[in-house]
């Protein structure tokens, strides 16, 4: 039987080592290997990614770059994929969108993850502009829409009258905390933040928060930083933490057991996203059941309820940590939703309806 080809456009390649994209198709490669699904997939990845061989994977090395030189390495995908017989392309983020009336006049299956409400991040206007222009194009091209987010799901729905699949990124650390002893409000305690380094993901803030525990309210709580970093974190962030004893900079960690040990070892997790969908160490925290510090947005809100413990500003953060009333919280989540099957068998039946 022959498999069915699939062509994932808008990651940086695998193994996965950026984001969370490419972290859901890794392990979306391992799923469909694993439970025998007949799939084979064309992958998109930059020329410097490790080529290595993985299962039912062909990967297409072709320079990515940033602005114009991102489409064209969409273009030159998308073009290489239909050459080799993919009629079926999953699309993670809608920056490709410009194509997608080519390939639905060739019969082609599009499936599209949305993202965020990217033309909010910190961006030029140019850029804004253009995402603005594929929000809309993406709710006219009529495929099939797949939002991690209820809040984008309503915003598409209410804004663009469309609809979609709901499926949130999956967390393979469920029901792996190590058992403890209860965390003691008056102990020094370890904070753990997980992120790209964007400005809108408060970065900045949340450093602020811990310099100013340590010298104004002698309180030691130990922030421990993991992600890769970027121009704007060399830029402003790296100076303020350099020689500071209690923040950590563990720089990126892909290994899913050291990182799940790392996260084991922390105390309290700080969630400083405020633009976007559901991030998936949102999702992770919630699974090994960390006590949660979120920024006070909808996105945030409809995952952890309205009785999780929130922050807009460095000062109602400082709050937080200083009384830690948080200590104490459980957000009533059902894990299902978030699991790797329920996940992985959401995209699995947009592929094969």
């Amino acid at each position: 039987m022959s498999k069915t080809k699939i062509g994932i456009v808008g990651i940086r390649g695998l193994p996965a080592n950026y984001g969370a994209f490419d972290q859901f198709v890794s392990q979306f490669v391992k799923y469909s290997n694993k439970n025998k699904k007949n799939l084979f997939f064309f992958i998109s990845a930059e020329p410097n990614k490790n080529k290595i061989q993985i299962e039912n994977v062909h990967q297409f090395y072709f320079f990515r770059g940033k602005n114009f030189f991102i489409l064209l390495n969409y273009l030159v995908s998308i073009i290489y994929f239909y050459l080799r017989g993919v009629r079926i392309f999953l699309f993670f983020g809608y920056g490709a969108v410009i194509f997608f009336p080519i390939l639905k006049l060739l019969n082609c299956k599009i499936i599209c993850n949305v993202d965020g409400i990217e033309w909010r991040r910190n961006i030029s206007k140019f850029k804004k502009k253009y995402f603005k222009f594929c929000e809309k194009l993406v709710a006219k091209v009529n495929v099939n829409l797949i939002f991690d987010s209820l809040v984008i799901k309503k915003y598409y729905k209410i804004r663009h009258q469309v609809d979609g699949s709901l499926l949130y990124y999956p967390s393979d650390f469920t029901n792996k905390k190590k058992v403890g002893d209860k965390i003691k409000k008056n102990e020094i305690k370890k904070a753990i933040i997980v992120m790209r380094f964007l400005p809108e993901n408060n970065i900045s803030m949340i450093i602020d928060t811990f310099l100013e525990l340590k010298q104004n309210h002698n309180i030691n709580d130990k922030l421990f930083i993991i992600g890769k970093e970027n121009s704007y974190f060399n830029q402003n962030i790296e100076p303020k933490i350099k020689n500071k004893s209690n923040i950590v900079f563990l720089g990126p960690i892909y290994d899913r057991n050291k990182l799940m040990e790392i996260w084991n070892s922390a105390d309290y997790y700080i969630h400083g996203h405020s633009v976007g969908g559901t991030n998936p160490t949102l999702i992770e925290a919630l699974s090994i059941g960390l006590p949660i510090l979120a920024f006070n947005v909808m996105f945030n809100k409809k995952i952890i309820g309205k009785e999780g413990k929130y922050f807009s500003s460095k000062k109602d953060l400082i709050d937080l940590i200083k009384k830690k009333e948080f200590v104490d919280f459980k957000p009533h989540v059902d894990l299902e939703k978030f699991s790797e099957r329920f996940v992985n068998e959401g995209y699995l039946s947009l592929i094969k309806t």
